[in-house]
C-alpha cells in the first residue's frame, strides 16, 4: 500500500458512523424486508429489459415530430394572452411558495413549498416536460419577473436618461439557448 491510499483511509478510520439519511422518526416498512428487495429487484431488472426492447439508436431523420402550430388548439395556446396567463400563474406559484417558506408554518410536514419544489418542481415538471416538451421555458419565474421588471423599467429608464444623463434601466436578458 501506497503511502497516498494509507493517507486516503485515514477519515474512514477517524470518523464515527454516518448517520446517512438520519432524519426523524424511525420508519418500518408495512411489508417484510425480503419481498421490499425482491420487488426492488424487480424493477431494476424489468427497466433493464424495457430499456434492451425499446430503446433503439437515433434514426438518422430525427425523433418523430408533431407541429402544435399547425393545430387551431395548439396556436391558441401558443397566443400571447394565454401565454401570459401562463407565466402569470406560474409567478404568482412562485411568490405563494416564498410566502409560505418564508413566513408560513416552519415544519415541512405542514408547509406547501417543501411538496411544491420537491414534489411538484422537480418530479412533476421532469415529467411533464417529457411528455409536452420544455414547460420551464413558458413558465419560469424568474424570467418572467425578469421581463415584467424591464417593461416597467424601460420608460422609467428614457426619463432618466432625459434628466439625469444616465441610462440606469438599460438591462439586458441573455438570449436563451
Amino acid at each position: 500500500m501506497t503511502a497516498g491510499r494509507g493517507l486516503a483511509l485515514v477519515p474512514a478510520i477517524i470518523v464515527p458512523a454516518a448517520e446517512a439519511h438520519g432524519f426523524g422518526q424511525r420508519y418500518d416498512l408495512p411489508i417484510p424486508l425480503t419481498l421490499y428487495v425482491c420487488g426492488a429487484a424487480l424493477v431494476v431488472v424489468l427497466t433493464c429489459v424495457l430499456f434492451a426492447l425499446y430503446v433503439r439508436a437515433p434514426r438518422p431523420e430525427g425523433y418523430p415530430r408533431w407541429n402544435l402550430l399547425a393545430t387551431a388548439p395548439g396556436r391558441l395556446l401558443a397566443s400571447s394572452p394565454a401565454l401570459a396567463v401562463v407565466r402569470l400563474l406560474a409567478f404568482a406559484l412562485f411568490a405563494l411558495v416564498l410566502f409560505a417558506g418564508f413566513f408560513g408554518n416552519q415544519s415541512p410536514f405542514k408547509n406547501l413549498a417543501p411538496v411544491t419544489v420537491w414534489a411538484l418542481g422537480w418530479v412533476g415538471l421532469a415529467y411533464v416536460s417529457a411528455l409536452v416538451g420544455d414547460v420551464w421555458r413558458i413558465a419560469n419565474p424568474f424570467d418572467s419577473g425578469f421581463a415584467a421588471l424591464e417593461r416597467w423599467l424601460r420608460p422609467l429608464s428614457r426619463r432618466w436618461v432625459a434628466r439625469y444623463g444616465f441610462d440606469a434601466g438599460n438591462v439586458r436578458r441573455p438570449e436563451s439557448t
